[in-house]
């Protein structure tokens, strides 16, 4: 009997022992789940001194496309930006004595200069000695000629075709000088005279006829105060008139 009860006691205690074996288990599986589910990458640290792996983000490239353009660059502070000529002038021919090439505005109409800038003019030929003026024979050249986009309207081109102008018109009639007024005169009809103010009221005379560059008229009704300037540098070509 005493034998019995102790086997149904160990029994029991068997399984008691059972369970609690069953229920550590349990346990220590559920931990092992735990334990290996991935951690977020930024809690992934180094263990051992060995360096968690490069994810697929960080080990990509960023690679343009092959037909990327670059972007524009904007000009720099002082960087001159070329921009094609334009302008416009009126040749005034006074057939025996001399030509006069100054420069008017491009907005003006197809007969800029007035009764006032010829009168200015008249007045400005007489205090070299030339009086009793016929009328003048006035042409305008115009730049760029041609507003095509296969037209060169260039500077260089500007130049050539300006003088090719003055040439024609010298051809046309008999002066003893050419006075070019206004600083874009000179730039594109004697480009090898550098800087308008210190070319002003000296005469080239090895240029055929003898050149001399001055203001032009519309700068002077403007500026009354220039008619003195222009005055003195109008002095050389009385040697020209006096001679002829």
């Amino acid at each position: 009997m005493g034998i019995q009860v102790w086997q149904l006691r160990d029994q029991r205690t068997a399984e008691l022992s059972d369970d609690v074996e069953l229920e550590a288990v349990a346990a220590e599986g559920s931990n092992l789940l735990v334990d290996e589910q991935p951690l977020p990458s930024e809690q992934v640290q180094a263990v051992d001194g060995v360096q968690k792996p490069e994810t697929v983000l960080e080990k990509a490239t960023i690679t343009p496309p092959l037909n990327a353009q670059p972007e524009p660059v904007a000009p720099t502070v002082g960087q001159t930006v070329q921009t094609n000529p334009e302008f416009r002038l009126a040749s005034i021919i006074f057939p025996g004595h001399g030509m006069v090439v100054t420069q008017v505005p491009t907005t003006s109409s197809a007969d800029p200069l007035d009764a006032q800038q010829l009168k200015l003019l008249g007045n400005m030929l007489a205090s070299v000695g030339i009086n009793q003026l016929s009328k003048p024979e006035v042409t305008f050249f115009n730049w760029p000629m041609l507003r095509s986009p296969g037209f060169d309207q260039s500077e260089k081109a500007a130049c050539q075709a300006s003088q090719a102008f003055l040439n024609g018109q010298k051809s046309k009639y008999q002066v003893s000088f050419v006075l070019l007024m206004g600083e874009g005169a000179g730039r594109y009809l004697v480009p090898q005279v550098e800087g308008f103010e210190g070319a002003r009221g000296q005469l080239i005379s090895d240029a055929s006829p003898p050149l001399l560059l001055t203001d032009d008229l519309e700068h002077v009704i403007a500026e009354p105060a220039l008619k003195a300037r222009v005055w003195r540098d109008l002095q050389p070509l009385r040697l020209i008139v006096d001679q002829t």
